[in-house]
């Protein structure tokens, strides 16, 4: 066969196809009939409707037609009559949702039994038909049965066939044009509106997709956009509880409340405009009013809602807050001062930056920013006063910020110094107004790029540190020796690893709580500082063998006088000479000695005595097959081992100094105890507790180990049980 006989027979197969697939996708296939064979409508579906008629116990006929939904406005449903109007779409869909469920519950052919009056078939309640690509299915539903859980259906053509279905069929097909029709009286949606206004004195607009703004004395200012919204959003989903009358003449409106309403709200569109009237009161209890939309001839009963709502104080719609837009919203911030100003910008990547020439090495701190735009996000003004007046007192602004957003024009606030209580006040777009604020937008505005600058100055790999110096409030130095940390000076014992790494952190990584100028003054007190870390580091690359220190750097790091929230003014040396801040959780492991905790512990294996001394008294007990004794008097042996064995693993709160009197004016125990390291020879290991700590929080004793040149702070309980005994 040729490829042309090939291409040709392919093309009539996937036309003969796609003519059955055409013609057969309305119908079901034999699987889906199967499926719905109890049902009474099996060939239905709803969304091959075109047409529905409804006459319901009221005796109106209703007919609803499908329409495209560009011709139903907010709707695919058309009442065709009475009359033309949107059809409810929720009552349309549960209509055809009812009758596409519908169950055979019993099967009645018995022949003359359908014209029985039982059945009330014959004049039935509810008429109904629905047409499905041309075919126009007719039913009736008749009487409901003894037990009131049947009713009777019969369907038009079959004969004396008819059935006993669920009698709530019945209540969901028996609608009048009341329950059929739309019950908004908005057509379509109020979301693009560019005007409105309302009784009151209330008048409202945008411009293209600006912000809507409200005039006030003749000034345009910006408009509270929530509650805009909600106005508009109120409006368009208006709906009748209930409808009064159609057909109602203008000049009749009067007797309804409506020839001069009570309050009335019209709303432009870009191509039309709609008008809301509110009358008389209506319903039982005065909580709904008569409305009608100007022109459509229909009074309707409403919740009184959005009556409510447009009787709030017109101030309710001035927008409070001075800059108005979302997080993701704004692209680049300027801050003008009177000498300088700031640009930062976000990139593609979110990341905010400084952009151009100027300070391209300095990063900016993501946080800093994040906290500006939240703060002139959040703020809100305590009062707005209007007028030439309250604008020409204002001279000339501290700081100018103006935010440029995606989408939208620039947003400029010109920010004031405080007023005489206190508040500062801001100018907004050049509004003839002024803001009143609480807040202190004025540091949080400041264009200074210390205020932005990344509030962490990294120097390198903490892990890379080798060699801690510190010079000043507790001098000492560590070194680090096959990953361990000891301490070399003032005395050589172990370190604390945590504590040293901590301090091996603050310098590689300064966690700078904010910066606070660009070189030091006599206030910050690093012409003398109160403490300086020197820091060697050396990269592995450098230090493969760990004795090479070819590649080894310094980073020194000065810590100057108390700032006013606590933190510690500090600086590097030799470098950047920009000064910052260091919290006080940063600087606690300065404090005292690197030390390791656990160098008062004592190995009980060879213990084999122990002396308490407290007050000149004493108590002293021997081990002897594995039981305390006391030499003289009585010892609770078990309670005596327990001690010991807490004393023996307890590890210290913390190192406390290199000062062997500091902390040891009193002292509260002495505890002896007396060790058996070999056959010939034994040793006593003197443990002094002195004072308890000034820090209430650790609950602890000062104390010392004779030999061991640093005390440390241990848990009072153990001390205190000790001494009871």
């Amino acid at each position: 066969m040729k490829n042309r006989t090939v291409i040709v027979v392919v093309c009539i197969a996937l036309a003969l196809f796609a003519f059955i697939y055409l013609i057969d996708s309305d119908l079901m296939t034999s699987g889906e009939l199967e499926s719905r064979a109890d049902r009474v409508f099996y060939k239905f579906k709803r969304e091959l409707v075109d047409n529905l008629m409804v006459t319901g116990s009221s005796g109106q006929k209703v007919v609803i037609e499908r329409v495209p939904k560009s011709d139903a406005g907010s709707g695919e449903w058309m009442i065709t009559g009475p009359g033309k109007q949107l059809a409810d779409g929720a009552q349309v869909r549960s209509i055809l949702s009812a009758v596409d469920f519908l169950i055979k519950e019993r099967i009645i052919n018995d022949t003359g039994e359908i014209d029985k009056p039982k059945y009330g078939l014959e004049d039935p309640a509810v008429s109904c038909s629905f047409t499905m690509r041309g075919t126009t299915t007719t039913f009736r539903i008749g009487a409901v049965d003894s037990s009131e859980e049947k009713v009777y259906l019969a369907l038009g053509g079959e004969g004396d066939t008819f059935y006993a279905v669920d009698a709530d069929f019945l209540e969901s097909l028996d609608k009048d044009l009341a329950d059929l029709r739309d019950k908004h009286l908005v057509s379509g949606t109020l979301s693009d509106a560019v005007w409105l206004s309302a009784s009151r004195d209330i008048e409202l607009k945008r411009e293209g997709d600006g912000p809507w703004v409200v005039k006030r004395d003749g000034s345009w200012l910006l408009a509270a956009e929530d509650q805009v919204h909600e106005i508009l959003r109120e409006a368009g989903n208006l709906r009748a509880v209930s409808f009064v009358a159609d057909g109602v003449e203008p000049d009749k409106l009067g007797s309804y409340g409506l020839g001069k309403p009570g309050q009335e709200i019209s709303v432009k569109l870009p191509a039309s405009e709609v008008s809301v009237l509110f009358g008389n009161k209506c319903g039982e209890e005065g909580l709904e009013v008569l409305a009608t939309v100007r022109g459509s001839g229909t009074v309707a009963c409403v919740s009184r809602d959005l009556v409510d709502m447009l009787e709030r104080p017109r101030s309710r719609y001035y927008e409070m807050r001075p800059a108005v837009f979302g997080d993701d919203d704004v692209k680049k911030i300027t801050l003008v001062g009177p000498s300088e100003s700031l640009v930062i910008e976000r990139g593609d990547d979110d990341i905010w930056s400084l952009p151009g020439e100027v300070n391209v090495d300095v990063d900016v701190e993501q946080d800093a920013v994040g906290d500006l735009l939240k703060k002139l996000r959040e703020t809100r003004a305590t009062e707005l006063v209007v007028g030439d007046e309250a604008v020409g007192a204002l001279g000339d602004p501290a700081v100018r910020v103006v935010l440029d957003l995606h989408g939208r024009g620039p947003v400029e606030l010109e920010i004031f110094p405080a007023d005489e209580q206190g508040r500062q006040r801001i100018r907004r777009n050049g509004e003839m107004a002024v803001l009143f604020v609480s807040e202190d937008l004025l540091t949080a505005a400041v264009p200074d790029i210390l205020a932005f600058r990344r509030r962490t100055i990294a120097n390198g790999d903490a892990q890379d540190v080798i060699g801690l110096e510190i010079l000043g409030a507790v001098p000492q130095k560590l070194e680090k020796k096959d990953g361990t940390w000891e301490m070399v000076e003032p005395v050589a014992v172990n370190a604390d690893g945590t504590a040293a790494r901590n301090l091996a952190q603050l310098v590689a990584e300064i966690p700078v709580k904010r910066f606070v100028a660009g070189k030091a003054s006599s206030k910050h007190g690093l012409d003398k500082p109160w403490t300086t870390i020197k820091v060697r580091m050396v990269s592995e690359q450098d230090n493969t063998a760990g004795v090479d220190r070819t590649g080894e750097t310094e980073i020194i790091l000065e810590i100057g006088a108390p700032a006013e929230d606590g933190s510690r003014y500090a600086r590097m040396a030799g470098g950047d000479p920009v000064v910052f801040t260091i919290g006080e959780r940063s600087l606690f492991a300065l404090l005292h000695p690197v030390a390791a905790r656990d160098l008062l512990t004592t190995d009980l294996e060879v213990v084999v005595g122990v002396k308490l001394t407290r007050n000149g008294n004493s108590l002293e007990a021997k081990l002897a097959d594995g039981e305390w004794k006391a030499v003289e008097g009585v010892v609770d042996s078990v309670t005596l081992k327990r001690l010991l064995v807490d004393l023996a693993a307890a590890k210290a709160v913390r190192a406390h100094s290199f000062d062997m009197k500091d902390g040891f004016s009193t002292i509260a125990l002495t505890v002896e105890i007396q060790t058996e390291s070999g056959v010939d020879s034994g040793g006593t290991t003197v443990l002094v507790f002195g004072e308890k700590s000034s820090d209430e929080k650790e609950d602890g004793y000062i104390a010392r180990k004779d030999g061991l040149d640093v005390s440390f702070v241990l848990p009072a309980r153990i001390v205190d049980e000790l001494a009871a005994l």
